[in-house]
């Protein structure tokens, strides 16, 4: 599943549209709220591997690789939909 955002033919409105299919998925109301509704597929995976790395760390381990694979991770996430606040 990959979704993008797009202008609405109005200006104001954000379209979020799977690229595979060409579907439309959902309409924003506010246009630049529309990427981050786009990326909830991309926000959804990378929870689910987060998680899963953590499940499967030892208590030492998390410790040593909280830091640069979970920050960077976020990070990039954040700097590609430009959400860093």
């Amino acid at each position: 599943m990959n979704w993008y955002a797009n202008r609405n033919s109005n200006d104001t409105q954000g379209l979020i549209i799977d690229s595979d299919t060409g579907e439309n998925i959902a309409v924003s109301y506010k246009v630049e709220h529309a990427s981050l509704i786009a990326a909830a597929p991309e926000a959804i995976d990378l929870l689910k591997e987060t998680l899963n790395t953590l499940d499967n760390m030892t208590i030492e381990e998390f410790a040593l690789a909280r830091d640069s694979f979970i920050r960077r991770k976020i990070e990039d996430f954040l700097y590609k939909f430009d959400l860093f606040a």
